[in-house]
């Protein structure tokens, strides 16, 4: 067997060096392709054979593969030897008749005596047919034909083409410029200057006879020329025979030779797109290409006003004031007021491109220098034009939000509040009050500023009332007061004294000696706790006041007393209070005696023959002195207080006694009277305790003059406890200076002195106040300087300079405080003027404040001004305190008594008539509704107006509801009336002791009514309690007020009378009865009812202990209440105190003292607030840590926001509902954030959008301009370019309505649509209004177009569903439209494309810049659904439009190019003229006419070159003409008519060069040469100078070369193996190139071969040993079997 294995390696190694041979033998032979031998290996195994243990069999030889990689190539001079440089291979066909193709690359090749191209076989060479200008007309076999060569070109033919290609140098010169052409070019082919390059050509005529043409090219414009159209250009001459031959009117044409138009607009084109023009027998306006350089962008429409009336300055930096809030409208320019300030409210009405109806725009309030200005006006266009919508909440799904607050619990786990906090936004706020917004309906509508505010204010107030439920709140309450309404702007400037009632109180230094009690304080309370334990009295000492105003006090507490039995009783911690307040009540009086000075008239000295001093705990003044000594003379001296002073000047006669002395203090003091409650004193009183009132004299008895001051209140109960409150002035001003309302409150007010001249020394800008060189506040103001304060009162002259205005102190001096006045703008003149009720206001307080209630709250940016035009006095939240205003009022509360009260059902007659005893005539009595009503008939037939006839005895019967009969006797006379006999039923009812009663008051009287008092009420005495009414009683026994709270709950079927009745109100009862309508009487009807009737009793005033209290009801409470101390009481005007009441009204301040609540939410600055995400669109919560968070007394962790407590998903608002609601912690920047949403209520601008509308200010003309978004003119359909559609103008309209100089509502809103400013009304500011003069630019072009960014097809089918995630972050995109960029978000779900669109136009066109305001708007997104993509448009366009667009991949939008629009580009179209200027027009046969033909072209026109010129671009390339140019001239013994073509000229940095000169017209010619390209087109050369194309070789390829099959000579056949050839042109695809004159030489690399040769050999040689060692094996076993 081994044997035989070894003769297959000997039999392959012999195949392997027959094949190296055959590759060594070939190695010279052209286009030859080396072979390999290529073997297996043999193996034989059976099923049952273990081939783990198999040998193999030997080889044997599978193949000879050739190798078809590249030869070398060789070049040589034979132009038919041809080379292949890459892949394919030559087509040949074996014989002209032959059908068969065989395939070589073997390109030696040779002409048969037949002109045919063969190869050294015979075999012909096929070739592709082709034009004249060597393009192939067929691709197939088929169509292949040998290639023969033609020895002749043609008969001789007349010149009518000729190419031209030169190279211009860029760098020659202008010609016409040069300094020797200064008076005028001329060309002359004489003169060399005159032309910058020249070329000469032979052309023929018909007979082939040649001629010379010499074109001469001239410099006219370089690329550099300013005033040219960026290109360089030369002029052209053609001289034949030295005549100059002009060219004919030269069409400009496309590429393809194609006549080229323009649209009005420059646009070019080769096919006009209205289907109704045509120009075949009709003339047109000559319009020449290098006419037409002017380019410029379509214009919008824009409007100019006139030249501002503010001044901006220079650089347009000056800053104008915008306003908005109602109470500042007096301020502003509309109303009258030459200032800075201007109404922003209805600002301009504006219309762009045409809209349906105007937008009136607002502003935001704020300062705008020109520019910023100009953006907001700009904003405030393109919201208004805008496509936002109202944002709406649904009734039961989006009304109601809940707040949770969380504090550490015990374990250390987060604890919400036991109840959370519950925000209805339905209900009503002051917000949805002014701007008419019905939160009862449905589903309201709120602008988003609007929602902002309505659910801020909800908030706070919900939070409010959690003041006692909510940790930490109650500790950090502060009161709040509102005013009534002011119905109109209060134009003037007042001072309100107020008093303001704290406990702000401070202790120190505190001692008990007695170990069995103690004092705590907090707050102004003392709290005694214990009792008394030492045996003798022992004393509590401490400090108690307030900065600067500290009083010692010293309580003894006695020691105990023996009781019964011999019991010590010791004082008790309500005793030991009590010993406490009644030393305090003596030491916080607050009176002092100012400085006292008693002068002589003679000589100024002293007078100390008399003194004057003031007892502080006895209260009084006291004379002590006097007599003869006495000289005649002056006593001064001050009643100061804390807070103000009294001046007392008291004159002195020589002599007088010190009684005498003290009855003048008294008169002087008392003529003072009106200052007695700014020092904060009360009432006078004699020592008898006598009240004396303001009005009165005081009298001084014994010399001694009582003079009580108002004591601090203070209030002590037996449980131990000490309430101190102090009692001090405040003043609040408002100020109209500027006619601009503002509130201050200050603590200090100073009186400007009255008789004394305030100066104003205009040289040193120095205003003088005078105060009095005595007055104390004289050495307050000392060392002050700077200090800024107020000035209020009414003065002589130079109220709008001085009234109201903030001043600054420059110094003190001689009784004056001194202003220094520089840069406030005061008059260059001097005055002197007076004052009267002036004050200076000082020391801005620090724990009082006061403003206009919402002027405020409006979100930063909005155009809204909630100003609820009431006055709001509060404390400052920063002083929060732990006592409410019911506690201040408790200083001063009485004790009332207590009171019961019961709701009994009143039962009534039901028959009556008259009894048998009757003997009374003429009377008829009826029962209606429990009433008796008399009739006497008056005998002429009608029913009432007559008398008794006869009988005195009425008898009659009753029956009651208990079913007895009561009988009634009254007497009567003869003659008695209807209202005499009522009145006898009265008497005798009234002493019957019958089962009924008659409705009375408490004194008992009876009462009668109706019409001439003929009815009588009757009720039954045995009415059964009303179980459904009942009553809920507020007040207790301390306080300032009663209260009846009415509930009912109940019905009727018919009409039912209820009495009520209070037990010991007010020490006595009271008794009325109520009427309840069947089936419809509310607690409210039943309240009103009652008060009714209790004010007809005189029961709606009642007194006790001296206080009136005054009934009034709030629906269906009743409150008796009288007025105690709230902590702010007592206001009072200061400045107009003729008309004080009047003014307190104006200003809504009558009842401020009763509209106090307590609050610990500062409305300005609320610890949960609510704002508007613009860049996420989602509501976001916000929590002021420094209010509720850690270490606060809320001490608050972590926050969280959710909807209704029923909701299971997040609302329409992006509230989610309590299971999704994320708890957030508490820190410096918590943020809890909502689910994006979108707005989808009422559109806010139902007809046509507009978008991009531009506003500028022109600093140089200081002019606004308004541009339209949009640009263009109006073009109908198909009447420019790319106008398929009927294109609208461009336009713009501003004005504004009539403004109303009172209050700044719209006059007048009447709009002329055909005007430019629209509307009557004028805007000074912006300088457009109906009286204004205005420019006005219209629109200029074509449509300008928006920006669109254009997603990558998606990676999965959009157009079936799809889920979107959060988790996978699909839902989230970022976007950018013109600069304003946003985070929008989808929610996850479904979609299909379509619906992801709609969902994201919606939310990127609710997108806005959370700093400037500026929306996005009219953004369309559209799913694409053949490229399975997005497109995402711009509402603006222009080249400032941009979109930027990312998001996931999965849909195309990771990697998205931005968008940007553009703005089409139009020509300025200029008609040709002549070297006179005369326009020239072309006619209908092409020729230049000078007048217009009667038959012209509209809307496109023929474009046309200027005649003989070429055209250059900057780079070189030519621009024009790209056509040929026609020169045609007859003359005798002259013809010429040919077309020349130049449009293969550059213009280079190079010398002048001719790159390319032929012409058509030759004389008969023989071959003379060939040429083969690249891409094997094989071209003949004639010497007549013509060049032919021939035809181009076919090129073939095979899919498996190896599978061809060899026939010799490097040819070979296909086969099915090697599969059809793919046939093609040199250099296409797949095809390599043609090198003619080269041959390919074989692959064959003989030192490879050699050493394969010998690897071969030496396989030989083993396999041959192989075989020898076989048989010796062999013979050895032979031998051993033998």
């Amino acid at each position: 067997m081994s044997f035989y294995t070894a003769l297959t390696g000997l039999n392959g190694s012999q195949a392997d060096i027959s094949a190296s041979s055959n590759n060594i033998a070939n190695v010279g032979t052209t286009g030859f392709k080396r072979s390999r031998a290529e073997f297996g290996d043999i193996f034989a195994t059976s099923p049952l054979q273990n081939s783990s243990s198999s040998i193999g069999s030997g080889t044997i030889i599978k193949g000879v593969k050739q190798q078809f990689t590249q030869g070398n190539i060789a070049s040589s001079l034979n132009a038919l030897d041809l080379a292949i440089s890459g892949q394919g291979f030559f087509c040949l066909k074996p014989s002209l008749t032959s059908s068969q193709t065989v395939y070589t690359r073997n390109g030696s090749f040779n002409v048969d005596n037949n002109r045919n191209v063969v190869d050294s076989s015979g075999q012909f060479l096929l070739t592709y047919p082709v034009n004249e200008d060597g393009s192939v007309t067929a691709k197939d076999l088929d169509s292949a034909l040998p290639l023969q060569l033609p020895v002749t070109s043609g008969a001789p033919q007349a010149t009518s083409n000729i190419d031209l290609a030169v190279n211009l140098d860029s760098g020659s010169v202008v010609v016409p410029d040069q300094e020797e052409f200064s008076g005028g070019y001329v060309f002359d082919p004489n003169n060399p200057n005159s032309f910058t390059n020249s070329t000469s050509l032979t052309i023929f005529d018909d007979l082939g006879n040649p001629t010379i043409a010499t074109v001469y090219f001239i410099k006219t414009q370089s690329s550099a020329d300013a005033q040219g159209d960026g290109n360089n250009k030369f002029d052209t001459r053609l001289v034949i025979n030295d005549t100059i031959i002009d060219p004919n009117l030269v069409p400009s044409v496309d590429e393809g030779g194609s006549q080229i138009f323009i649209d009005r607009f420059g646009k070019q084109m080769t096919e006009v797109p209205d289907d109704n023009f045509f120009l075949e027998g009709k003339g047109s306006v000559l319009y020449k290409l290098d006419d037409l350089n002017q380019h410029v962008d379509s214009e919008p429409a824009r409007m100019t006003g006139q030249a501002s009336a503010f001044d901006f300055g220079a650089e347009g930096n000056n800053l104008v004031e915008i306003v908005n809030d109602p109470m500042l409208f007096k301020s502003t320019r509309e109303a009258g007021n030459n200032g800075n300030i201007y109404w922003g409210k209805d600002f301009l009405a504006v219309s762009v491109d045409d809209a349906d109806t105007p937008v009136s725009i607002d502003l935001r309030p704020g300062q705008y220098n020109a520019q910023d200005l100009a953006a907001e006006v700009e904003r405030a266009i393109n919201a208004a034009y805008g496509d936002d919508r109202k944002l709406q909440v649904r009734s039961n799904v989006d009304d109601k939000l809940t707040i949770d607050l969380f504090s550490l619990g015990a374990t250390g786990a987060l604890s919400g509040l036991s109840s959370p906090i519950s925000v209805d936004l339905l209900q009503e706020s002051y917000v949805t009050q002014q701007r008419g917004i019905d939160v009862e309906g449905a589903s309201p509508d709120f602008l988003n500023d609007e929602f902002l505010a309505h659910s801020q204010l909800l908030i706070n107030k919900e939070m409010n009332n959690r003041i006692d439920t909510i940790p930490g709140a109650s500790a950090n309450q502060f009161a709040r007061a509102i005013s009534d309404p002011i119905v109109n702007i209060q134009e003037k400037t007042e001072v309100f004294k107020f008093d303001y009632t704290h406990r702000d109180i401070t202790m120190s230094s505190l001692n008990v000696s007695d170990p069995g009690f103690s004092v705590s304080f907090s707050e102004g309370k003392i709290t005694v706790n214990g009792t008394a334990s030492l045996a003798t009295a022992t004393d509590v000492s401490f400090q108690i006041g307030t900065a600067g105003d500290m009083r010692s006090i010293t309580a003894s507490v006695p020691g105990p007393t023996t009781g019964a039995g011999g019991v010590l009783l010791y004082q008790t911690a309500g005793q030991i209070a009590g010993q406490i307040k009644a030393a305090m009540d003596v030491a916080l009086e607050p009176v002092q005696l100012g400085a006292v000075t008693q002068t002589k008239l003679a000589d100024g000295a002293a007078d100390t023959s008399y003194g004057v001093a003031f007892n502080s705990q006895t209260e009084t003044f006291t004379v002590s002195g006097g007599g003869g000594a006495v000289a005649e003379g002056t006593l001064q001296f001050a009643v100061n207080t804390a807070v103000a002073q009294m001046d007392i000047n008291v004159t002195i006669d020589a002599g007088d006694t010190a009684a005498e002395i003290s009855t003048k203090i008294a008169t002087a003091i008392s003529a003072e009277h009106s200052k007695l409650n700014t020092l904060g004193i009360a009432p006078f009183a004699d020592p008898a305790g006598t009240a004396v009132g303001a009005n009165l004299t005081l009298t001084a008895v014994n010399n001694k003059i009582p003079f009580h001051a108002k004591d601090d209140s203070i209030t002590t109960s037996t449980t131990g406890s000490i309430v101190v409150g102090r009692t001090e002035p405040r003043y609040m001003m408002h100020s109209f200076f500027g006619e601009k309302p503002s509130l201050t409150v200050y603590d200090k007010q100073t009186e400007v002195r009255a008789g004394v001249d305030i100066t104003y020394q205009a040289n040193n800008n120095i205003l003088l106040l005078p105060i009095g060189e005595n007055h104390p506040d004289i050495s307050y103001y000392e060392g002050r300087a700077e200090q800024k304060i107020m000035l209020a009162g009414t003065f002589s002259g130079q109220a709008n300079v001085l009234n109201g205005r903030e001043l600054k102190i420059d110094s003190v001096a001689d009784g004056f405080v001194r202003i220094n006045t520089s840069g406030m703008g005061f008059p260059e003149a001097d005055f002197e003027i007076t004052a009267t009720n002036a004050f200076i206001l000082s020391d801005e307080s620090d724990n009082v404040e006061a403003f206009f209630e919402g002027a405020g709250i409006a979100p930063e940016g909005s155009t809204i001004n909630f100003n609820n035009k009431r006055i709001v006095l509060r404390e400052k939240p920063e002083v929060g305190h732990g006592y409410s205003d019911a506690d201040v009022k408790a200083l001063t509360a009485l004790n009332m008594r207590d009171f019961s009260a019961k709701a009994t059902t009143v039962l009534t007659p039901s028959v009556i008539a008259l009894d048998g005893g009757n003997t009374a005539t003429n009377v008829n009595l009826l029962l209606l509704g429990g009433k008796i009503d008399v009739k006497l008939p008056d005998g002429s037939g009608g029913t009432t107006g007559g008398l008794v006839t006869g009988g005195t005895m009425l008898k009659f019967n009753l029956t009651m509801p208990d079913t007895t009969t009561q009988v009634v006797t009254a007497t009567v006379a003869v003659g008695d009336d209807a209202a005499a006999v009522t009145t006898a039923i009265e008497a005798a009812m009234a002493a019957s002791t019958g089962n009924y009663s008659l409705l009375g008051g408490a004194s008992g009287s009876l009462n009668s009514d109706g019409a001439a008092n003929t009815q009588i009420t009757v009720r039954s005495d045995a009415g059964a309690e009303q179980s459904d009414l009942s009553f809920s009683f507020s007040g207790a026994t301390l306080g300032n007020s009663i209260g009846v709270t009415v509930d009912w709950e109940g019905t009727t079927t018919v009409a039912t009378t209820v009495q009520f009745k209070i037990d010991s109100l007010f020490g006595e009862d009271v008794n009325v009865d109520v009427d309840i309508a069947a089936g419809s009487s509310t607690s409210a009807d039943i309240a009103e009812a009652i008060r009714a009737q209790l004010a007809a009793a005189g029961l709606d005033s009642m007194t006790d202990n001296g206080n009136t209290y005054t009934l009034t009801r709030s629906n269906s409470t009743l409150t008796w209440a009288h007025t105690q101390t709230s902590i702010f009481t007592n206001i009072d005007t200061q400045i107009d105190t003729t008309n004080r009441l009047q003014t307190l009204t104006d200003f809504g301040l009558t009842t401020l003292s009763t509209n106090i609540s307590d609050n610990w939410v500062d409305e300005l600055d609320p610890p949960v607030t609510i704002e508007y995400d613009n860049f996420n669109q989602v509501f976001r919560f916000g929590v002021n840590h420094t209010q509720i968070g850690p270490g606060t007394d809320g001490n608050f962790r972590a926050i969280s926001v959710s909807g209704s407590p029923t909701a299971d998903s997040t609302n329409n608002l992006g509230i989610p509902d309590a299971g999704s609601a994320r708890t957030v912690s508490i820190g410096s920047d918590t943020q809890v954030l909502g689910q994006p949403f979108v707005t989808d209520g009422t559109e806010l601008q139902i007809s046509a959008k507009r978008f991009g509308v531009d506003v500028a200010y022109n600093s140089d003309s200081q002019t606004f301009t308004f541009a339209s978004g949009t640009s263009g003119e109006e073009v109908p359909i198909n009447g420019a370019l790319s106008v398929s559609e009927a294109q609208p103008a461009s336009n713009i309209q501003v004005g504004r309505y009539s403004i109303n100089t009172e209050d700044g509502s719209i006059l007048d809103k009447s709009v002329d649509s055909g005007s430019r400013t629209l509307a009557v009304g004028n805007s000074d500011l912006m300088g457009v209004g109906a009286a204004k003069s205005i420019f006005f630019q219209a629109g200029r072009g074509l449509q300008s177009d928006p920006a669109v960014a254009t997603g990558a097809s998606a990676n999965e089918p959009l157009n079936e569903i799809f889920a979107m995630s959060d988790i996978t972050g699909d839902t989230t995109f970022n976007i950018s439209v013109n600069g304003v960029a946003g985070i929008i978000k989808v929610p996850p779900g479904n979609y299909v494309g379509g619906t992801l669109a709609a969902a994201l136009e919606t939310r990127i066109n609710q997108i806005s810049s959370p700093s400037t305001g500026v929306a996005v708007g009219g953004v369309k997104v559209a799913y694409i659904a053949a490229t399975n993509n997005f497109t995402f448009t711009t509402g603006t366009t222009s080249d400032t439009s941009t979109i930027k667009v990312k998001g996931a991949s999965r849909l195309g939008l990771d990697d998205v190019a931005l968008g940007v629009g553009s703005v089409p580009q139009i020509t300025n179209l200029v008609q040709a003229t002549n070297a006179d200027g005369v326009p020239l027009y072309v006619d209908e046969n092409g020729e230049t006419v000078l007048n217009p033909p009667a038959n012209l072209v509209e809307d496109f026109y023929p474009l046309y070159l200027d005649e003989g010129e070429i055209t250059f671009s900057k780079s070189g390339e030519i621009v024009s003409p790209k056509n040929k140019v026609r020169y045609e001239q007859q003359a005798s013994g002259f013809s010429i008519s040919l077309d020349m073509d130049y449009s293969a000229s550059t213009q280079l940095a190079t010398p002048f060069a001719v790159n390319n000169l032929n012409q058509d017209g030759f004389t008969s010619g023989r071959l003379d040469g060939l040429e083969i390209d690249a891409t094997g087109l094989l071209r003949a050369n004639y010497t007549n100078g013509q060049n032919k194309p021939l035809g181009k070789l076919v090129m073939a390829n095979f899919n498996n070369q190896n599978g061809l099959k060899q026939i010799g000579n490097a040819t070979y056949v296909e086969t099915a193996v090697s599969g059809t050839p793919t046939v093609g042109e040199a250099g296409s695809e797949g095809f390599g190139s043609i090198q003619s004159g080269s041959l390919e030489r074989s692959n064959v690399d003989i030192t490879e071969e050699l050493v394969n040769l010998i690897t071969a050999q030496r396989n030989f040689q083993a396999s041959s040993k192989a075989i020898e060692t076989s048989t010796q094996l062999t013979q050895t076993i032979i031998q051993i079997r033998s």
